[in-house]
């Protein structure tokens, strides 16, 4: 089994990005909790999804991280389409290359 089969079963939104903000991978999970498919998010750049205080907080946060202090958590403000608005906790991990540059982000998110 792939390393994208075993993320595609899990409960937790997971998902994957580049260093901008690209994404490359959602899980079922999260498509499920959004209510939309693969193909939509897909590419997608995440801070396009994100007011700009928000995605300024995470980018800052995300910055801060270091090969020996990877992870990051955020609690990211949500308002639904019924104008509820909701809290998702999300853990991102930053992944770095061999020289210590910032290759992509992984976000688990409940």
């Amino acid at each position: 089994m792939s390393d994208s089969s075993r993320l595609s079963d899990q409960v937790s939104s997971i998902t994957r990005y580049t260093p901008d903000g690209t994404t490359t991978f959602v899980n079922g999970a999260l498509c499920r909790f959004y209510g939309v498919n693969k193909e939509t998010l897909l590419g997608k750049n995440l801070y396009d999804y994100l007011s700009p205080e928000v995605g300024s907080e995470l980018r800052r946060l995300l910055a801060s991280a270091t090969p020996d202090q990877p992870i990051v958590p955020f609690v990211l403000p949500l308002l639904l389409p019924s104008g509820r608005k909701l809290w998702q906790e999300w853990t991102y991990r930053v992944l770095f290359d061999d020289g210590g540059k910032i290759s992509g982000y992984q976000g688990v998110g409940r």
